[in-house]
Parts: C-alpha cells; structure tokens; sequence
C-alpha cells in the first residue's frame, strides 16, 4: 500500500489545569528532515519526540509544533539572601555613623539593592511532562499517517490506471513493430525486383539488407524490459514498506527503455506512441515525487 508525503494532524493532552496542543505538518522532501518546536522549560524532550516521529513517518519534512496552555509543571521560588542584606544594613549604618546622619532604614530600602531578592525556577519533572505530552504526540501523528493513507489510496488509483495504459500501448507498438518489419520486407522487394530483372542485383543482397534491418530496429528486448518494470511496479504498491524512491528509480528505467524504442524506429505510427507513453510516465513521474 502506497502513502501520500503530505499530511498534517493535530493532537491535545490534559495536563492538571492545563492543556497540551500538537500540530504535525508533512510536505514533500527527498529524504526525511524532522523540525520540531517546543515551548523553552520541555525543549530537551526535543528527542522523545524525534523518536515517536520517526516510528511513524519515513520521508519528507515533518514540522511539529507543540504548545501548552494553563500553569506550566514548574514553579518559581522567591530566596531571600540574608548574608547579604545584613551586610547591606551594617556598612549603610556604618556610613550614616561616619557621615553623622540619622540612619533609620526600611526594609523596602534593603530591597532595592541587588541581590538580596531574587526568583529560582524549581526545575520540572520532565518524566511527568512527557507522560502527559505523548498522547497528544501520538494523536497528532496517527491523524497524519490516516491522511496520508487515504490519499495513497487515490494516488494508487490514479498509478495503476496509468500503467494499464502503458502496457497496453507497449502491446501497440510491439504490433506495429512486428507489422513495419513484413511492409519494409515487401516495398524491398518491390523495389529489388526491378533491379534483378536487369541483373544489377542478386538476390542473396536482398536477404541481407532485410536481416540487417531487422538487427537494427529489433525492439523486442526493450519492450519485454518494459513489461517487466510496470510488473515491478505494481508488485511495489502491495509493499508495506515506504516505496517512493524505488518508483521513481522503476520510472527512469522505464524512461531509458522507451527513449531506446524511439532512437530505433523511424516508424511514424510508432513514435507516436512512444510519445504517449513518455507523457504517462512524466505523469508518473510527478506523482511519485508525493509518495513515501
């Protein structure tokens, strides 16, 4: 079964009071690139959800975005230095004793000197924090994996349509081939006949261009090449395992054979097809670049 690259699903967890948001966005990329944005205090669970990623999504570009809403797991502590603001209080005392001033001080004018005061951040329980974020993680990316299978699905549809009718126009040239052989064979011969009358020519010669003919346009191996590879194709779209790039590595082979197929005939009839089937393929080819 084939699956589309793009996609996009979002997931949400209970946390106490709050509430976890994941949005999961999938687009187009030759190999697999994983961006993931998470709020500042959880950033070093950056890999558990690298991991839970890369369990469900082999290729393209993969954004997450998680945000949290309501009280975060952790708290803020006021520390109050006491060292310090006593040692603030006796140098102000002993310089209001040097200066002979009146020294009455208040506690809000200790609390305007740096560093009597200040907040700690109790670090939170990350333990905690993932078993409340991996729902939503996991929710998020179920939804883009559905998303994605149903539009391989229709990307299957639109694949084996195109190779049917591929195959069948490989069926159509290998017809004509056969047919272009036997007409060149009688219009030589035509031709011939008229020259062994005045024995310009031997028959023998005859025999020999049409083998030599033959030899040069002989397209059979190419288009049962061909078959092979739209056989290899289809047997791809069964696979449960990702298979874009090895359609489109079956699609340039297809492309090398077909282009030889058109170098080798001069045939008009044929040439046409070829081009019809060069343009199914380039469809393909377009296609294959959504797949995973």
């Amino acid at each position: 079964m084939i699956r589309s690259m793009t996609g996009y699903g979002g997931g949400e967890s209970q946390e106490g009071s709050g509430r976890w948001r994941v949005e999961v966005k999938v687009v187009n990329h030759r190999f697999r690139e994983i961006v993931i944005r998470l709020p500042k205090e959880v950033s070093s669970l950056e890999e558990q959800v690298r991991r839970c990623v890369s369990e469900n999504i082999s290729r393209g570009r993969v954004e997450v975005s998680v945000t949290r809403e309501g009280e975060p797991g952790w708290t803020h502590r006021l520390v109050v230095d006491r060292t310090l603001a006593l040692e603030y209080y006796k140098n102000l005392n002993k310089l209001a004793s040097e200066l002979d001033l009146e020294f009455k001080p208040q506690l809000s004018d200790l609390a305007r000197f740096e560093g009597i005061f200040s907040l700690e951040v109790e670090p939170e329980d990350l333990e905690k924090a993932w078993e409340n974020l991996e729902p939503a993680v996991r929710s998020a990316l179920n939804e883009v994996v559905r998303m994605r299978e149903a539009e391989g699905r229709a990307l299957l549809e639109d694949f084996q349509k195109r190779v049917n009718l591929v195959r069948e126009m490989v069926g159509l040239i290998q017809e004509r081939a056969d047919l272009t052989l036997d007409e060149y064979r009688e219009k030589l011969q035509a031709r011939v006949a008229e020259l062994i009358e005045t024995g310009a020519l031997e028959t023998g010669r005859l025999e020999a261009e049409v083998v030599l003919y033959a030899e040069r346009s002989n397209i059979t191996e190419e288009l049962v090449r061909i078959r092979s590879h739209l056989s290899q194709m289809e047997e791809a779209f069964e696979s449960n395992s990702p298979v874009g790039r090895r359609i489109e590595f079956i699609l340039q082979e297809l492309w090398r054979e077909i282009n030889t197929v058109g170098s080798k005939t001069g045939d008009t009839e044929i040439g046409r097809l070829v081009v019809q089937v060069k343009d199914e393929l380039e469809k393909m080819r377009e296609q294959a670049q959504n797949i995973e």
